[in-house]
């Protein structure tokens, strides 16, 4: 059985986005500020949100952010300095633990190892009681690769 989402199945959408003739999309006389947000909103957002929709389960979420600091590659710099901060005070996801939990469920061996030693690791170095670590949103490094 499909995936249900808000707006339908996962087949349907598709049929919505794939009936929509090309020549329809591109729209004389806009100002390129408004050109780029509708492709901001269609490459990024749109898609986004579909992968959201599709993989809505925490393990996935470092895996989302991912996606979308990297489909927001292509915008110009003036355009990713107002979209960066807003990121970064969004980025839950890019916390260690949810780092690692993407690590842990990917599709690769060789991540999951590297997932399991560096949580090993963390628990041989880690302090002695039961003390609770403050969750810290950190900064995100954008220019990583």
């Amino acid at each position: 059985m499909p995936h249900k989402c808000r707006m339908g199945t996962i087949e349907n959408m598709v049929m919505v986005f794939s009936l929509v003739p090309k020549s329809q999309l591109v729209i004389a006389n806009l100002s390129n500020e408004l050109l780029t947000l509708v492709v901001l909103i269609l490459r990024v957002y749109a898609a986004s949100w579909f992968r959201i929709e599709v993989h809505h389960s925490i393990k996935d979420g470092a895996r989302h952010l991912f996606h979308f600091i990297s489909s927001t590659r292509y915008l110009p710099k003036k355009y990713c300095h107002i979209i960066e901060p807003v990121m970064s005070r969004k980025a839950y996801f890019a916390a260690p633990e949810n780092i690692l939990l993407a690590m842990i469920t990917n599709d690769r061996c060789y991540i999951r190892t590297l997932a399991a030693r560096r949580i090993i690791k963390a628990r041989e170095m880690g302090p002695g009681g039961n003390c609770v670590r403050r969750f810290v949103i950190l900064a995100v490094k954008f220019g990583a690769t």
